[in-house]
């Protein structure tokens, strides 16, 4: 004959085995959705670098294009802009919820010119300090540099 405490008993171990098996399942919930959340990112910061690699190598149309990746539905796109003396190279790949965005200077590297400071039209004069030696060209857009002392 079974006693009447020894059923309750029975009844907070089933209790405590329902917890533990929920939180177990949860966990695992947890994990999956944490994992899908890297394996989105990792495929955008993938997707974003091709997308760099696509533009610079083919000739960077300055007008925007949007590239589509079939498998996972990632959608890039490039513009090109000019800023300053080289043009900046703006890239974005993104899905329903996740964008990775990514900004390069991009340009050819002039190998014949022995350029080796070039300043802008600027309000403030260049600060020299201490003994300077500049090897190669130097353009001024206002001719105008400022010796500092320093003590």
């Amino acid at each position: 004959m079974v006693k009447a405490h020894s059923l309750l008993y029975a009844v907070y171990v089933c209790l405590i085995v329902a917890v533990l098996c929920g939180g177990l399942l949860l966990l695992a919930n947890l994990y999956n959705q944490l994992n899908l959340h890297y394996v989105t990112h990792e495929s955008l910061y993938i997707t974003n670098q091709s997308t760099v690699n696509y533009a610079l190598g083919n000739g960077l149309v300055a007008n925007e294009e949007i590239l589509i990746e079939e498998k996972t539905g990632i959608q890039s796109q490039f513009t090109v802009k000019n800023h300053g003396l080289l043009p900046l190279l703006l890239t974005q790949s993104f899905t329903k919820k996740d964008t990775v965005a990514s900004v390069h200077f991009i340009g050819q590297k002039v190998v014949n010119t022995n350029t080796a400071l070039y300043m802008a039209n600027f309000t403030q004069p260049l600060s020299v300090s201490g003994t300077v030696t500049i090897k190669g060209d130097v353009f001024f857009a206002n001719r105008t540099y400022k010796r500092i002392l320093y003590k």
